[in-house]
């Protein structure tokens, strides 16, 4: 007879308890049947190599086993298992509300109204409210409040805005002592500093990507909500477990929380808050079994290992193509057919926009609007359009209203949809703005629809999918 097959038997010769009916793949412990000799040992399965199977026991030792010598059912769950279950089982019960939370973010909901995005924040202790445009890479503070503050715009230019006049309304530089975002505080930070009603926003600053990227943020517009990470803490707080009763051998009973294990030892919290060592082997099977899963459980590795696109892709969400080489512009890629359009992000509009001689190379017809736009100095009926058959890798999305414009004689004149893009001074940034040549304006009308949720840490876009 093969030895580990003796092994086995030895194994099996310990009775114990039947288990409940598990699904396979959940990498729990279970009662493993001998065909031979009806035995039962309580395991949980580790690996498959071949025509064996790997258990750990509730002692504590490691086996390997053939697969035969073990009953149908256990056979069958044998084939049937899956060494990623329970960390996939997780993660459809773990949304990223609660990922990003568990993870060290914080959360800071928008403020919706008036077609508009805003978000409340502190510029040195004082309360403001902001434009929500992760479109724009720089946060911008209206100078004509920088008396309030107490700060003194410098010299230095940042970029320029084209005004319908053609000309330029400089963006400089201002050192606050700090910005504040809910909970996510930078001490001091420097903003660029405009005349904001000249330019069009009727608001007391933008806050843009570049905050966003500092902090490692996500934006879920369906939500409405920005999460930023929370300034980072030196806790020496151990990680605990949850309370539960524990029993010895010889049958004495505690209440207590999970501290750590190390080698053969568990660190319990008990009787508030005192601590108890004792030696794993003098704990019941039961206990074992828990101090097993307990460390083997991807919820008490850690979270990072996880990748926030294995939740956002359970959660229904598919990556698209951002930024286009550079983090300086919110820029993304759909598809449409065998077309790929490239969009610009501009939550501060309401309404989208189409290029037309995207429209024209894509073949889109289009219904004439009571509405008007200067281009190149004259007086444009818009058309609207709808693209109603986007997708992203073959996933389909929502249907896009657009309205058509000549995207490149409107910049010239100053209109509404590109008079918001900054023209960079600096050449590493103007240089970095001309690599995205895009065929669309994206505004908040669209950016809800879809779904949109940026990954600042990450450089991704996401959208929602059926």
């Amino acid at each position: 007879m093969h030895p580990v097959y003796l092994l086995v038997v030895g194994l099996l010769g310990f009775s114990l308890t039947s288990l409940q009916s598990e699904s396979a793949g959940a990498c729990e412990y279970r009662t493993f049947k001998s065909r031979a000799s009806g035995k039962e040992v309580r395991a949980r399965l580790l690996s498959i190599e071949g025509k064996n199977a790997q258990i750990r026991t509730s002692a504590g030792q490691e086996v390997t086993i053939p697969i035969q010598a073990l009953s149908v059912d256990d056979q069958a769950y044998i084939q049937a298992w899956s060494p990623d279950e329970r960390q996939l089982k997780w993660l459809e019960d773990l949304s990223l509300s609660e990922f990003l939370r568990e993870s060290g973010y914080t959360q800071t909901p928008f403020n919706v109204g008036s077609g508009k995005l805003t978000i409340n924040v502190a510029v040195n202790q004082k309360p403001f409210e902001f434009l929500l445009d992760p479109g724009k890479f720089l946060t911008i503070f209206n100078r004509e409040l920088a008396d309030q503050v107490g700060v003194q715009p410098s010299e230095v230019v940042f970029g320029e805005f084209p005004l319908p006049d053609g000309s330029l309304e400089p963006v400089v530089g201002g050192v606050f002592k700090s910005f504040s975002l809910g909970q996510t505080h930078l001490e001091p930070w420097e903003m660029g500093m405009a005349d904001l009603p000249k330019i069009g926003f009727q608001a007391q600053g933008i806050l843009g990507a570049d905050f966003f990227q500092l902090m490692g943020a996500m934006i879920d517009w369906q939500k409405r909500v920005a999460y930023c990470k929370a300034a980072e803490t030196d806790s020496a707080e151990p990680e605990v477990g949850e309370l539960r009763e524990y029993a010895t051998r010889s049958g004495s009973k505690m209440l207590g929380e999970l501290v750590k294990v190390e080698g053969e030892t568990v660190t319990l919290n008990v009787d508030g808050g005192k601590q108890l060592q004792l030696p794993i082997s003098s704990l019941s099977d039961t206990d074992r079994e828990y101090l097993d899963l307990w460390m083997t459980d991807p919820r008490r590795k850690g979270l990072g290992s996880l990748k926030i696109s294995q939740i956002l892709s359970a959660e229904g969400y598919a990556p698209v193509p951002y930024g286009y080489g550079n983090s300086t512009v919110a820029a993304f890629e759909l598809e449409l057919g065998t077309e790929k359009l490239r969009f610009l992000l501009n939550s501060t509009l309401p309404v989208s926009y189409l290029d037309r001689a995207a429209a024209s190379r894509i073949g889109m017809s289009a219904t004439p609007l009571e509405e008007f736009m200067l281009v190149d100095g004259k007086k444009t009926q818009l058309h609207l359009t709808t693209l109603n058959k986007l997708n992203t890798a073959g996933n389909p999305l929502p249907s896009v209203d657009v309205r058509i414009v000549d995207l490149n004689g409107a910049n010239s004149s100053g209109a509404i949809p590109i008079r918001t893009c900054m023209i960079f001074r600096f050449p590493e940034l103007a240089a970095r703005q001309a690599e995205v040549d895009v065929d669309g304006i994206l505004g908040l009308d669209a950016i809800r629809k879809l779904g949109a949720l940026i990954d600042y840490e990450a450089q991704k876009m996401f959208v929602r999918v059926p």
